[in-house]
């Protein structure tokens, strides 16, 4: 294959990868913002312990979710993904260790995955090994 070809194929992979990842950062932000306290903690019962950290942590998803994918869409001050991508990463670690800490390590594997893939983006736009642009 052609270098431009192999680029074009990883550019659209990372695309993807980025608007899952939005997705789900946004999803959870808007969720953790918007979803009682109550409610919340029917599923995941450290939010009744942690009820300021579950909000705070929904500001944070929201933002890293957007900016995923805002930068690029608008075209401007793209390393701002990069950074959102740390941003999405570093959540994800924090994550994990919270929920080691309490003895959940059970519940940490989409926090894995999400953070490898947030260190994808990381890798992929951090040194224009790809642009960015609307494919």
């Amino acid at each position: 294959m052609k270098k431009q070809k192999i680029n074009n194929i990883l550019n659209a992979t990372i695309w993807i990868i980025q608007v899952f990842v939005s997705f789900t950062f946004i999803s959870a932000g808007l969720f953790k913002l918007f979803q009682s306290v109550n409610e919340m903690a029917e599923m995941w019962p450290w939010v009744a312990d942690h009820p300021l950290l579950v909000k705070v942590t929904g500001v944070f998803d929201l933002a890293g979710g957007l900016g995923l994918i805002l930068p690029n869409w608008l075209k401007t001050a793209l390393k701002f993904t990069v950074y959102a991508a740390v941003g999405c990463f570093v959540l994800m670690i924090a994550a994990i260790i919270f929920h080691l800490s309490r003895g959940e390590a059970e519940n940490i594997g989409f926090n894995v995955l999400i953070a490898f893939l947030s260190g994808l983006i990381i890798w992929a736009r951090g040194k224009n090994r790809t642009r960015v642009n609307n494919h």
